[in-house]
């Protein structure tokens, strides 16, 4: 869904342009800002192109910890806590639990949370913040 949600939005062009750059492909954007990093004292990113596209395509894998690049789901417990189930629907996701949400995130930082439809996964939403 990741992949998909990326493609999307590259299509689209449904991003904040990078230095005023244009991409032919996903990949070379991928590839700009994956290469040569440069990084300031604290570990933030300060190099060319810093601030990120403000979108999905700053997401660019999927992993069980949040990572620069790599959105992490929201743990069972977490999931049980905010939600009351560890598999929550459309429905449960109110304006105080996004912000609930937004509150676990920093600078960089993306998390998904796969929302259901009775026992089978229907949806993902991504929540993050972009770099800049």
């Amino acid at each position: 869904m990741l992949a998909d949600a990326r493609a999307r939005v590259f299509r689209d062009k449904l991003y904040d342009p990078v230095l005023g750059r244009e991409f032919e492909t996903l990949d070379a954007l991928d590839r700009f800002f994956t290469s040569e990093p440069e990084f300031d004292e604290n570990g933030e990113w300060t190099g060319e192109g810093a601030d990120g596209t403000r979108s999905i395509l700053d997401i660019r894998g999927v992993g069980e910890e949040i990572a620069a690049g790599v959105t992490a789901p929201l743990g069972s417990e977490e999931l049980v806590a905010l939600f009351g189930s560890s598999r929550p629907t459309a429905t449960d996701l109110t304006a105080e639990r996004e912000s609930a949400l937004y509150e676990r995130l920093t600078r960089g930082d993306s998390l998904h949370v796969v929302l259901y439809v009775g026992d089978e996964p229907a949806e993902v939403v991504f929540y993050g913040y972009s770099w800049d």
